[in-house]
């Protein structure tokens, strides 16, 4: 991708992450968590995608936000009038109306675990299910990782990224789900 584009979505990023939910979710997480932490998946999608092409998503309203460090995410503070659950990385979820806020910690992700990998956002970028989710917005260095993630936001397509973890990433059949994240992007999915 090119470098000037690059820095216009990371721009855009920044500046949707210092409003709504996803403001909340740092200013929630750095009341206990010093740590370094990402924003990651399909909230940069939504935002980077008109910057790209000719159209819009909805506006972003889920929030996934991955600590570096193992961390015990139940010490992370309750927010005002949101229901709290826990994620299936078993880490903490905030829901309210249509909007939710997920976040795990690196040690909790299945690939990393199974794989022995060190605690890196690199790592954790190979082993999500697709590639269109192989995103990352580092809040410290406000720079988005991951050339594949990059690739696939600005080809149009959805292909595996790590098939063991699609493989587990959904109830559905993998090829389904596959279809489904790439109808949800308006994009071209590549079995």
């Amino acid at each position: 991708m090119d470098l000037k584009l690059k820095k216009t979505i990371e721009s855009a990023v920044e500046n949707e992450v210092k409003q709504g939910v996803a403001d909340l979710a740092v200013k929630t997480i750095k009341k206990v968590y010093s740590g370094n932490f990402w924003l990651v998946g399909g909230y940069i999608s939504n935002i980077a995608i008109p910057i790209i092409h000719d159209y819009s998503l909805d506006k972003p309203t889920d929030v996934d936000i991955v600590l570096q460090e193992p961390f015990d995410c139940s010490l992370i503070p309750d927010i005002k009038s949101w229901e709290r659950t826990k994620t299936f990385h078993d880490g903490l979820r905030y829901l309210k109306d249509e909007e939710g806020i997920d976040i795990w910690t690196l040690d909790s992700c299945f690939g990393i675990k199974k794989r022995g990998l060190d605690l890196t956002i690199q790592n954790y970028l190979l082993t999500v299910p697709l590639t269109s989710q192989a995103l990352a917005y580092d809040f410290d260095k406000k720079e988005i990782y991951n050339e594949i993630g990059l690739r696939a936001l600005e080809t149009k397509t959805v292909e595996v990224n790590d098939q063991k973890e699609i493989e587990q990433a959904s109830w559905r059949p993998w090829k389904e789900y596959l279809q489904r994240k790439a109808n949800k992007l308006k994009f071209k999915a590549i079995f």
